[in-house]
C-alpha cells in the first residue's frame, strides 16, 4: 500500500514505514469518524548542564527551579489551551535528553521527523566545551562557515569550542530528522557574555 498513500489521502511522512496491517487499521478507524488532535513533539538536546530540564520545567509551570543531572531521557506532557476560534488544545510532549557522554549514542532513538528540536547551550559554560564536543562524538575540525574568518595563508580559522558543540548537535539532528527539521537555538543561564564566545569567533 505504500505506493498508493497519495490516493488514500494519507501523509507519506507518517506512513512511509508502516506495514499494510497498520495502514488498513487506520483506514478502518477513519470509518468511525475523525476528531482533531493537536500534538507536538519537542526534543530538547544540548551538552550536559545546559539547562534543558530547567527549561522544560519553565515551559510547563512558568516557574524557575534547579534540578539534578538527567539520566537517559524523560518525557513531560504539557497541555496548552487554545484561546482562538479553534478550541482544540495543543498537547506538547517535551523530551528532555541527557547530555552526558554515556547517553549520546541513544539520542538517535528520539531524533525523529515531525518534531521541533530545541538545541540548548549555556552562555556561561565555555569552560569544559572541549569535553562536550567529545560527548557528541565529533572531533575538533576547522570551521567551514563563511562567518568564521580565515587564518594565515588563506586557511580557515579554528571554530570556537561553542560553535563546535552547536554544529555537532545540529548535525546529529539533521542526520536523523533531515535538513528541513525545525530547530530552535536557545541560550540558557544568565551571566557575563564574555564567558562564552559568540559564534564565529
Amino acid at each position: 500500500l505504500h505506493d498508493h498513500l497519495g490516493a488514500l489521502t494519507l501523509d507519506p511522512a507518517a506512513f512511509s514505514r508502516a506495514n499494510n496491517h497498520r495502514i488498513l487499521g487506520h483506514l478502518r478507524d477513519l470509518q468511525h469518524g475523525t476528531s482533531t488532535v493537536r500534538r507536538l513533539k519537542v526534543v530538547l538536546v544540548g551538552h550536559g548542564a545546559a539547562g534543558k530540564t530547567t527549561l522544560s520545567h519553565r515551559i510547563r509551570t512558568g516557574t524557575f527551579a534547579e534540578f539534578d543531572t538527567t539520566d537517559g531521557a524523560v518525557m513531560h506532557p504539557h497541555r496548552i489551551e487554545s484561546s482562538g476560534d479553534d478550541t482544540t488544545p495543543l498537547e506538547l510532549q517535551l523530551w528532555d535528553l541527557a547530555g552526558q557522554p554515556l547517553y549520546a549514542a541513544s539520542h538517535a532513538l528520539f531524533l525523529s521527523t515531525a518534531s521541533v528540536f530545541v538545541v540548548t547551550w549555556s552562555a556561561v559554560a565555555a569552560a569544559g566545551m572541549n569535553a562536550a564536543v567529545d560527548d557528541v562524538g565529533r572531533e575538533s575540525t576547522a570551521a567551514t562557515h563563511d562567518d568564521v574568518g580565515e587564518g594565515a595563508e588563506g586557511e580557515q580559522a579554528p571554530a570556537s569550542q561553542l560553535e563546535e558543540v552547536l554544529i555537532s548537535f545540529l548535525d546529529a539532528v539533521t542526520a536523523r530528522a533531515g535538513k528541513e527539521a525545525a530547530v530552535i537555538l536557545v541560550s540558557t543561564h544568565e551571566g557575563e557574555p564574555s564567558a562564552a564566545p559568540p559564534l564565529g569567533e
